[in-house]
């Protein structure tokens, strides 16, 4: 899976590509800042959400289903689960950013 970010056209092509170069080498890195909301949807509503508390390139064992997950690139959410008020969201593979609800 992969994620497309836009950069703000009010920032110069130009001034971006320096900042690409500097990671060239893998001495840098570039950041770029997800949600503080990890929102779940199930079958075309969106549910609630959770925190979200860091992320992951470690494989892991569920331990609800026993399914075991080679290593990727995970988003890791915990404590409480927000229910929110029914919210439609036609279904969708992978992830989307969005507003708060």
């Amino acid at each position: 899976m992969n994620i497309i970010i836009t950069v703000p056209k009010t920032i110069k092509w130009s001034e971006y590509l320096k900042e690409i170069e500097k990671c060239r080498d893998y001495k840098e890195v570039m950041n770029f800042k997800v949600g503080d909301r990890c929102y779940v949807t199930h079958n075309g509503i969106v549910k609630g959400w959770m925190e979200v508390v860091g992320f992951s390139t470690r494989g892991f064992d569920c331990t609800t289903t026993g399914q075991d997950w080679s290593d990727g690139n995970y988003v890791q959410r915990s404590g409480e689960f927000h229910g929110i008020e029914s919210v439609e969201m036609k279904g969708f593979q992978s992830y989307r950013y969005c507003d708060e609800f």
